[in-house]
């Protein structure tokens, strides 16, 4: 090989690895944008997966270990204003539902013990009365011994009571009832607002002791009574009936109702209201919202059933019901056609509305609620542009 042919071979070598180290570095100038920006772009939380705000049936099905989010609508406004529901079904409000308990937890279906407060609510003098019955698994009610039933309020403990006990006694069918009156000192030990019962037994064949617990209400009468004075007439659509009430001390007072058929066996609406009342009569009016009436389709006279008078007690967060009245009151021959088939609307909200993310909240602790108006001086630390009220 010539001289000049190594000489032109030499220079191509060096031609190349300089045009291959210029490509190279001419990649690296054109990523090294791409590399910063991704490095100066904030990272995507981990918690918060993308949200897809217009998915379609065409959009690619999510890979696996990945997920979207779809918005979800908010919930529609009710359609019936929070005093006034539809009802299927009424009850009694004085009255309890019985509890039903296996007896043995490695045979629960062999035999099961029913039992509870006679009545839900329970006023001085009346006494306070159990049922118990054990029955097996075809319902046949069995013998059962060392029965007996055991109070204490909600003020006194479970290890030192004091506890008020009272024996069962077979009524002759294995119906099993406990009695309990009372004396004076016993009742101001066990008056309040709930009593705490325990039915204990000794399980028929051989499973040993056993002891399960409830409640029930052992209060004084509310300080103020349903009068049996009605009134009743169609407001904005819907029926509203006024319950009178005579009022023995001044306080903030609640009627419920069940408004039922002709029949007395359709239920078809629910209706309560709190107001603040003084000494003397009175009446608290109950709304039932003219679309409940109106999608029922059932023609009056309509019966006013399980009405009871509350007495609230805010300030304990407790309230004293009163008895039951059933039925209490029938109305005129409404059509269901003379009531509006319009959905509940919603006031709008005056004021400011105040949650825990409100500016002025931030570091302090749950506001303590109070009923009525704040005071003048109750104003916020963003100058008073909101302010916290009790809920009514």
């Amino acid at each position: 090989m010539s001289r000049r042919v190594l000489l032109a071979v030499i220079v191509a070598i060096i031609a190349l690895i300089w045009w291959w180290r210029r490509g190279g570095e001419s990649s690296e100038v054109a990523r090294a944008p791409v590399a910063a920006a991704a490095s100066a772009a904030p990272a995507p939380a981990a918690s918060a997966p993308a949200i897809d705000p217009a998915p379609s049936s065409s959009a690619a099905p999510a890979q696996p270990g990945t997920e979207r989010m779809v918005p979800v609508a908010p919930d529609a406004p009710p359609p019936y204003p929070p005093g006034s529901q539809p009802l299927t079904e009424g009850v009694d409000p004085a009255l309890s539902v019985q509890e039903d308990d296996p007896i043995d937890s490695d045979h629960p279906e062999a035999l099961h013990a029913i039992f509870g407060a006679r009545r839900d609510v329970v006023h001085p003098p009346d006494p306070l009365v159990v049922d118990l019955a054990i029955v097996d698994a075809a319902g046949k009610r069995v013998a059962v011994h060392g029965a007996r039933v055991r109070f204490r309020s909600e003020r006194a403990t479970p290890e030192h009571g004091p506890w008020f006990t009272a024996p069962f006694v077979d009524d002759g069918s294995h119906r099993y009832v406990a009695t309990f009156k009372p004396s004076a000192s016993e009742k101001d030990a066990l008056i309040g607002y709930r009593v705490f019962l325990e039915v204990g037994f000794d399980a028929p064949g051989g499973l040993g002791p056993r002891a399960y617990g409830s409640s029930m209400m052992y209060t004084e009468p509310p300080r103020g009574h349903l009068n049996g004075r009605y009134t009743e007439a169609v407001i904005d659509g819907s029926l509203v009936v006024g319950a009178g009430v005579t009022i023995e001390a001044a306080g903030r007072f609640k009627v419920i109702a069940s408004l039922y058929g002709a029949d007395q066996q359709h239920a078809i609406a629910f209706a309560q209201r709190s107001v603040d009342l003084p000494v003397g009569d009175g009446s608290i009016p109950l709304q039932f919202f003219g679309k409940i009436l109106r999608d029922a389709g059932l023609d009056g006279p309509y019966v006013l059933r399980y009405v009871m008078l509350f007495e609230e007690h805010p300030d304990r967060g407790t309230y004293a019901p009163g008895v039951t009245i059933d039925p209490a009151y029938t109305t005129r021959a409404y059509r269901a056609r003379d009531f509006s088939p319009d959905p509940y609307v919603a006031p709008p909200v005056s004021g400011p509305v105040v949650t825990a993310q409100s500016p002025s909240q931030q570091g302090k602790p749950p506001p303590m609620f109070t009923r009525g108006a704040p005071p003048a001086s109750s104003s916020s630390s963003s100058g008073g542009a909101d302010q916290l009220t009790a809920p009514r």
